[in-house]
């Protein structure tokens, strides 16, 4: 059976803790391949750690305020 985000690729701001963490761990269980970006390290590498035993899994660190103009 087909996961319904196979083969897509999720990008997850703050995804080391709360919403964001939840997002992560949904999306990849439906089969996406999920860059989780957190600026607290250690809450990142634990989602990570996580993560990476239900799929493939991409991370960053943020160390610098992010703008993003649309």
């Amino acid at each position: 059976m087909e996961k319904e985000f196979e083969g897509k690729v999720a990008i997850i701001t703050g995804g080391g803790q709360g919403m964001g963490r939840s997002v992560a761990q949904k999306l990849s269980l439906e089969g996406a391949n999920v860059i989780v970006n957190d600026k607290n390290l250690e809450a990142l590498s634990k989602v990570v750690n996580d993560l990476t035993s239900s799929g493939a899994v991409s991370y960053t660190h943020l160390t610098l305020p992010t703008i993003l103009l649309v």
